[in-house]
């Protein structure tokens, strides 16, 4: 059956022609048990690449990376300066062979041991776009999904986007079983109640995470970092089980570009009844923006039509292919866009339905976009299933653990885009801190020597052993949020992005009792860092790495800007954590409090 996921997906594009890569033979499809075609495999992979380069990508982040089927290619792209890759021990193994192996790969591409929802070690504020691709049906319920989300936000510059790719539509579910009970032979002929109770049960069985794309416009309103929500069905003209039941949701913390929720609506059905008819009325009037809604979905139209019929004992439930309610999207698509429209397709107002959103370049700015899929307001409990209990563990390809040469893959706690191509760093001894001062959660430690004029907070005086920091400085965002706490930096800002790395470092598993170490030139960057570090509890250990560094307490963290990683030794034990200055000041898009539980945990 194909719901067992993104093992067998990945390993059917292994056998492609010209991939390069060696794999099984690949999923099988649930209606026939025959192997998917490579065509049509292809097409799926090629699409989601595509909507994954609509995206910035200077620096990638690949959850669950499986064969490396898009990390291979999406690392060839000229844009992209970085691309870092988790998945389990066996995947990394064997992807591990084939990056040494590839010139381009080794310079690019980064690789590490992980489970999806383990972000400790991995740099907050740094990556353009993550990509977790047909990972997330694998997860065992709601609750974890929303884990996942919520840990790779952070890891997010300014303006990025998290990619979830391959999702399984929960308000198909019985459509799709429907479809795969009437696919054995004989099933139409069988008794009604049977069939309509074997649907219900394997609804019921299911294994895999089912979402509806409501799900996403319901997270986005708890989480404030997400600004942008865009749902669509992957485009292509093969019409199977990945065509017909998954589809791709884009989070976004950037301002969208266009909010396409109210566009202007023209029904199928009333003025636009053919791909003619809809070019036609594109050349006449040449909107900006035209949602062209309630397009009967020709993918799935026979099965639902079947998932119907189980309920009206007056009429036959076999598959026979119906009359054509409309053309097949992706025909739609093509008439559009060969008169200069961008075709974005995706849910409609019921299952059976499409809405074909369409956009005129030249009157809608690029950039992020929200609202594709007009979605309802739900609750996001309501927007998934409870996958079956002997759910296979969450993750791509799981497989029992593979001990990696030490130049295998980067360590756990190294930052992506600072290592040398060539090998990983070796570990050295710990840093020596700048003689004698003593730091406290409240209380910085302070420089003896003399400043080098770079190295931020490295020469600063401590505040009075009185000040509570971390409430002071509360208190001054109650007072004048708007204020600017630093040139271009107001008090909210700099609150906002501080409690985000707070998390980030608790993540790490700074806390009361530890020490973050920290080497920032930047101003800004030095006072979000440092106001981070006290939000945790920690003490503060500001370091110039251009100086002989006296003995240091053993930090839980090295917090530094790229200068700083380059200069500083790695330090057993310590995670590290890279800065990317250039990344730019994150919006006001919400408070994320750190709370005395979190501190404890």
């Amino acid at each position: 059956m194909f719901d067992s996921g993104l093992n067998e997906q990945r390993g059917a594009l292994a056998t492609v022609p010209g991939d390069g890569l060696a794999g099984p033979t690949g999923p099988v499809s649930s209606y026939d048990a025959l192997p998917i075609p490579p065509a049509h495999l292809r097409e799926w992979r090629d699409a989601t690449l595509g909507r994954i380069r609509e995206l910035p990508r200077r620096r990638v982040l690949e959850i669950g990376a499986g064969t490396g089927t898009l990390l291979t290619r999406l690392a060839r792209d000229a844009e992209v300066r970085t691309c870092f890759a988790t998945g389990s021990s066996a995947a990394v193994a064997a992807l591990t062979t084939r990056v040494k192996a590839d010139p381009v790969l080794r310079e690019k591409v980064r690789l590490e041991c992980r489970d999806a929802d383990d972000t400790h070690g991995l740099p907050a504020g740094y990556f353009d776009t993550i990509v977790v691709d047909s990972v997330v049906p694998s997860f065992p319920d709601l609750a974890h999904l929303r884990t996942v989300v919520e840990r790779l936000l952070p890891l997010l510059a300014p303006g990025g986007s998290l990619f979830l790719g391959g999702l399984r539509n929960l308000d198909l579910a019985h459509c799709f079983r429907t479809g795969t009970a009437l696919a054995r032979p004989g099933a139409a002929r069988g008794d009604r109640e049977a069939l309509r109770r074997r649907v219900d049960r394997e609804v019921a069985e299911e294994r895999e995470l089912l979402l509806s794309p409501a799900l996403f416009d319901a997270l986005a309103r708890d989480l404030p970092a997400v600004r942008a929500v865009d749902v669509r069905v992957q485009r292509g003209v093969q019409h199977n089980e990945l065509t017909r039941y998954r589809y791709d949701a884009v989070l976004s913390t950037a301002e969208p570009a266009a909010d396409l929720t109210a566009a202007p609506r023209a029904r199928w059905g009333e003025e636009i009844t053919t791909a003619a008819t809809l070019a036609g009325h594109l050349r006449a009037r040449r909107p900006a923006v035209l949602r062209l809604a309630a397009v009967p979905n020709r993918r799935v139209h026979d099965e639902y039509a079947a998932m119907q019929s189980l309920f009206n004992p007056l009429e036959s439930i076999d598959l026979a292919p119906q009359d054509a309610p409309a053309p097949a999207p992706e025909v739609l698509c093509r008439a559009a866009e060969r008169l200069g429209y961008r075709a974005l397709p995706t849910w409609g107002e019921r299952p059976d339905l499409l809405d074909i959103v369409l956009l005129d370049p030249e009157q809608v700015p690029a950039g992020p976009l929200t609202g594709v899929y007009a979605a309802p307001v739900v609750e996001a409990a309501g927007c998934a299933n409870t996958p079956a209990t002997d759910h296979r563990p969450a993750g791509p390809d799981v497989g029992p653990p593979v001990r990696l040469p030490k130049d295998a893959a980067p360590s756990a706690r190294t930052a992506p885009g600072t290592l040398p191509s060539h090998t990983v760093r070796a570990a050295a001894p710990a840093p020596r801190a700048l003689s004698a001062p003593t730091a406290t959660a409240d209380r910085p430690a302070t420089r003896t020597r003399p400043a080098t004029g770079i190295w931020a907070g490295a020469d600063t005086d401590a505040p009075p052993s009185e000040a509570n920091v971390a409430s002071l400085f509360a208190a001054q965002v109650a007072r004048a949020p708007e204020a600017l706490a630093l040139p271009g930096l107001a008090y909210a800002e700099l609150d906002a992005r501080s409690d985000l790395l707070a998390h980030a470092l608790l993540e790490h598993r700074a806390g009361p009792g530890t020490c973050v170490l920290t080497a920032m030139s930047s101003p800004a960057g030095f006072a979000v860092a440092a106001l981070a570090v006290v939000k945790t509890g920690a003490a503060l250990l500001p370091v110039d790495p251009t100086l002989d560094l006296a003995e240091a307490p053993h930090p839980a963290v090295l917090l530094l800007d790229e200068m700083a990683d380059l200069l500083l030794p790695a330090v057993p034990g310590a995670a590290r954590l890279v800065r990317d200055a250039a990344a730019g000041p994150l919006p006001p898009a919400g408070h994320w409090p750190v709370t005395d539980a979190d501190r404890l945990r």
